[in-house]
């Protein structure tokens, strides 16, 4: 038996009952870079198209449309059942969870280089894999939350162990990760303990925050390192922005208007504009402004940002991916896609990218 695997085992033992989450420590993760997936070439990308893509921003502004220029089917060699949600990491590799509990890695040309299925092993017990709720990138390596109250790392090379977590088959809801000050932060169903931020490096504390919104939805570290908690309290949307150095102080809270929750949240490269959304309103926050533009007739479920905050994407259940100004809320770009479920823009700026229920991730960059 190696020592990784004891080191796994003993972690993931700790979460379940008669085990206290606030005695483990999480794997100190080895800072030596996952070796790079990304081919050499005219595109040193893999979600980059064959020749250079202007920035969404710019283009979308000059009247360019967004075409689908790519896609990968994560069922493509076994069925892994509705997508769940998925992300890209900062060198362009895509991570898709499936309901089975998969989570693979692929490249745009629908390379696969990578499968975990997120099973855990425990003196001998297999712990099967559980749906994961969210994804965040860590380097190359997917931070992910899961069903069962897990928060993991996984990578395409094989790379696994257990972060962190929360009370036994309580499910993660969120997970965010902040490079500069390399800390991971988790937000749970429930009042136990609804959001937590844990520091990776040697000595670093967990910082366990119990006086929080209601009901938390999604997370956001901004470059600054604040952390931005959004979702509902007292039945209304709202925001919390919490400081960089300490967690557990409240920086500024942000009541909305509206009755919905908010679900998702981006925020700018910057970190100044943050876009977020609900099934009845897109909110724009910039500096003191608070911007809310009606939802009509698109609910939206998840949404990114290009990296000047000037245009907000979004994707709703009316089968559509919306590109809105953020100063005036007005529609500059829509496509169709099949029931979507999430939407992200890779680090580039170039292009967005939307995972359908159907499993089907689609690539979409601005042409003239």
């Amino acid at each position: 038996m190696t020592t990784r695997f004891i080191l796994v085992a003993l972690l993931a033992l700790a979460v379940f009952p008669g085990c206290s989450v606030s005695h483990v420590d999480p794997i100190e993760v080895d800072p030596t870079p996952v070796p790079t997936l990304v081919e050499t070439g005219t595109s040193v990308r893999p979600l980059r198209p064959g020749v250079a893509a202007p920035l969404l921003e710019d283009c979308l502004a000059t009247g360019g449309e967004l075409v689908e220029i790519a896609s990968v089917d994560n069922d493509d060699q076994h069925d892994h059942g509705t997508l769940l949600t998925f992300g890209v990491s900062p060198a362009g590799l895509l991570a898709a969870a499936g309901e089975d509990g998969t989570l693979k890695f692929w490249t745009l040309d629908a390379r696969l280089v990578g499968t975990i299925d997120g099973s855990l092993l425990t003196y001998g017990a297999e712990v099967g894999a559980s749906p994961i709720t969210d994804i965040a990138f860590m380097g190359e390596l997917a931070v992910v939350g899961d069903v069962r109250g897990l928060v993991q790392q996984m990578g395409a090379d094989g790379t696994f162990g257990v972060l962190g977590g929360t009370s036994p088959d309580v499910p993660i809801v969120a997970v965010a990760f902040d490079e500069t000050t390399r800390r991971f932060a988790h937000a749970q169903m429930g009042d136990v303990v609804p959001l937590a931020v844990h520091g990776l490096e040697d000595g670093s504390e967990t910082v366990e925050i119990t006086d929080t919104l209601d009901l938390v939805r999604d997370l956001a570290f901004a470059s600054s390192g604040e952390l931005w908690v959004a979702g509902a309290t007292d039945g209304a949307p709202a925001v919390e922005i919490r400081d960089g150095s300490d967690p557990s102080v409240i920086v500024r809270s942000i009541a909305l208007e509206g009755d919905a929750p908010i679900a998702e949240i981006a925020l700018s490269l910057d970190g100044t504009i943050a876009a977020l959304v609900a099934s009845d309103f897109l909110y724009v926050v910039e500096g003191e402004t608070v911007r809310a533009f009606p939802a009509a007739e698109h609910a939206a479920s998840s949404v990114a940002m290009t990296r000047s905050g000037d245009l907000a994407l979004s994707i709703g259940a009316d089968g559509a991916l919306v590109a809105r100004s953020t100063a005036e809320g007005r529609e500059v770009a829509r496509v169709s896609v099949v029931r979507p479920v999430a939407v992200r823009i890779d680090a580039s700026g170039s292009l967005v990218l939307v995972g359908g229920q159907d499993a089907i991730l689609h690539a979409f960059s601005c042409m003239e």
